[in-house]
């Protein structure tokens, strides 16, 4: 495998790559979380298996894409909803003629900020803190009497300045930087970010980790920009990068990679949180809430469960479940996941649980599973959602499966 080869690999498929050393197995398991390499059919060649993650990556030797199972467009659609559900329906991307994941992301993003961008630069009153040769809102005094000691002329001044250089934009500069450093964009894609790249000369570059992409709080000024900053969030908190010369500040890209399991638990979240009615401290995962860690197995507090969704009110639990981004076998159930989700029906002292599955092309129906212990009897509520339909009949699904929580929960709320 050369430097210039470039191989296209399957979500969930093993793909034949040829001519692998031990070296650059090692370099794409470091990059692929999760990503199985097995000797192939073919001699010489390895079944490379990227698991759920989708995306690019750039490796010493080559490049690895990997194509999701889903058509882009409702890839894209799962993205937008989960972090943005109120305004999905306003903006019917148009996706590039060149193919790749990467690259339609890259242009639905040019395209809704260069949109927004006509309407003007988004600015906000930003708190400086400066030594200033005039006073300029309130003396720092503490800072001041520093000066003072050090006979310095300057005055230690607080005050809030009406600027362009806010968090918001140094989000939006950032995740172009870090797309126009990708190979995956096409010519068309790349205008556009250079386009918007110079509306934002004057922001502060800023280096974001991809373990801390700040969240933003929006006001009424800035709320017409919220779809193209959060897809911003989303490209940094996804994409990977060296630095590799620290004084020069020149750094290479090594890919983006998103993780399909965690895309489709955030949509299931969010869709059935919106269909509920519900706010994130009610319903959410058990990360999500403050007291999530005191949700136990076992009395002595040992084993922690953490369920993908919690219904919680007045500090009662009403309703518990599981997202499953797999296929479900056409005739039984995965065993591992009736034990995982029994055990948080014990820790949740509840009767009726939920598991939620992608639908795929041998997918059987909806059904039940129920398993009596002790004289007790435990419900598992087995639902798929087939994400290769429309967008209205994946949220209609989520609407349907909402109406059986609720009926849930209004059953625990009752005993």
């Amino acid at each position: 495998m050369s430097s210039t080869d470039v191989h296209s690999l399957k979500e969930q498929g093993a793909t034949q790559v040829h001519g692998l050393s031990c070296d650059q197995i090692s370099e794409i398991k470091q990059l692929i979380p999760g990503v199985v390499i097995e000797p192939g059919v073919d001699p010489g060649a390895y079944a490379v298996n990227p698991g759920c993650h989708v995306g690019s990556v750039r490796l010493t030797f080559g490049e690895l894409r990997v194509m999701p199972k889903l058509p882009i467009a409702r890839v894209l659609f799962l993205w937008s909803y989960a972090f943005d559900p109120k305004h999905w329906r306003d903006r019917e991307v148009e996706l590039p003629k060149a193919p790749g994941l990467i690259n339609a992301l890259a242009h639905a993003f040019g395209l809704e900020l260069e949109r927004q961008m006509r309407s003007g630069l988004l600015e906000d009153y930003q708190r400086k803190e400066e030594n200033e040769r005039t006073v300029r809102g309130r003396i720092r005094m503490v800072e001041q009497w520093v000066n003072t000691l050090r006979q310095r002329p300057e005055v230690a001044c607080t005050y809030e300045e009406y600027t362009a250089d806010i968090i918001e934009n140094q989000l939006l500069k950032e995740a172009i930087r870090m797309l126009r450093a990708s190979l995956d964009v096409d010519h068309s894609s790349a205008k556009i970010l250079s386009r918007c790249a110079q509306e934002l000369l004057n922001v502060s570059a800023v280096r974001f980790a991809t373990h801390y992409v700040p969240e933003v709080a929006y006001r009424p000024r800035s709320a017409r920009y919220r779809r193209a900053i959060e897809l911003a969030r989303l490209i940094l908190s996804r994409s990977s990068f060296e630095l590799d010369d620290q004084e020069a500040g020149f750094v290479r890209m090594r890919g983006f990679l998103f993780d399909m399991n965690r895309v489709f638990e955030e949509f299931v979240r969010t869709a059935l949180r919106e269909a509920l009615g519900l706010s994130r401290n009610s319903f959410g995962s058990a990360r999500s809430f403050a007291s999530g860690a005191d949700l136990y197995l076992d009395s002595r507090r040992r084993v922690s469960l953490e369920p993908d969704l919690l219904w919680k009110q007045a500090s009662r639990l009403r309703f518990v479940g599981d997202v499953k981004y797999k296929k479900l076998a056409p005739s039984s159930m995965p065993n591992a996941d009736i034990y995982q989700m029994l055990a948080y029906l014990v820790g949740t002292e509840l009767d009726t649980g939920m598991l939620i599955y992608p639908k795929s092309t041998e997918e059987p129906s909806d059904r039940t599973v129920e398993i009596p212990i002790d004289g007790r009897a435990r419900r598992i509520l087995v639902r798929v959602i087939d994400l290769e339909s429309n967008p209205e009949r994946i949220l209609s699904k989520m609407d349907v499966l909402a109406y059986e929580i609720r009926a849930i929960a209004t059953t625990v709320s009752r005993s």
